[in-house]
């Protein structure tokens, strides 16, 4: 019998994403990688159904982000790179033709 009071996760972050996208640009100290860790959160929550019962989703949703954010972080020095957030500005990279002459 399935709990009748279960909030599932992925509906839960949908109404909420604004509220976690806040919390964890303050905690990284970036919106874009606050956005992609969202992003990719409700990405599994969608393939992975989670359901609560009973407790504070919110925090469930809290915990499970900032461990995603953290992983991504040691991965990229690991790698010898930077989080993956870097790659949202394009905008700065300068732009190459087929020649391979650098255009602004």
């Amino acid at each position: 019998m399935q709990d009748e009071y279960a909030t599932d996760l992925s509906d839960y972050l949908s109404q909420h994403h604004e509220e976690l996208n806040a919390y964890l640009s303050g905690l990284f100290g970036s919106r874009g990688f606050a956005q992609e860790i969202t992003q990719d959160l409700l990405f599994y929550l969608w393939n992975s159904p989670v359901q609560v019962s009973g407790g504070n989703p919110m925090a469930q949703l809290l915990s499970m982000a900032n461990r995603l954010g953290q992983y991504r972080r040691r991965q990229a020095r690991v790698r010898g790179g930077t989080p993956l957030s870097v790659r949202h500005d394009l905008s700065q990279l300068p732009i190459r033709d087929i020649r391979g002459e650098t255009h602004a």
